[in-house]
């Protein structure tokens, strides 16, 4: 499951980079929407795969980025999908945008639960 959320993650980034690339960076409230998937596949693939024991903290921390991901996601996608012409690639990117936070706060979510799961002496 790690191996798909880097995947999903890594798509989405240079999906996301190609919109900005050929429609331009986006302008007014817009960035604010547009921030979080930016940032949150980096942080999700360094926590996920590149840093060697990652901080609870951090995990927190990316798990709740994720979460709010989410929301955007779901919110973007009800507000502007309807209206949204048609182009190619267009189901893609939605559905990325939406999978992509939500497999890797599970990923992240079973991170943490990992270690607890480790401390905890068995039932004799």
């Amino acid at each position: 499951m790690k191996i798909l959320a880097i995947v999903c993650n890594v798509l989405f980034w240079a999906f996301i980079c190609i919109v900005f690339v050929t429609d331009g960076l986006p302008q007014g409230a817009d960035i604010l929407w547009s921030l979080v998937p930016f940032v949150a596949p980096i942080l999700n693939v360094a926590v996920i795969r590149f840093l060697p024991s990652p901080s609870r903290v951090l995990k927190i921390v990316a798990l709740i980025i994720n979460i709010i991901w989410l929301g955007i996601a779901g919110w973007l996608i009800l507000a502007r999908y309807p209206s949204h012409p048609q182009e190619e690639g267009l189901i893609a990117y939605v559905a990325l945008f939406a999978l992509t936070p939500l497999l890797s706060a599970v990923v992240i979510y079973l991170g943490l639960r990992a270690p607890e799961a480790a401390v905890q002496k068995p039932q004799a």
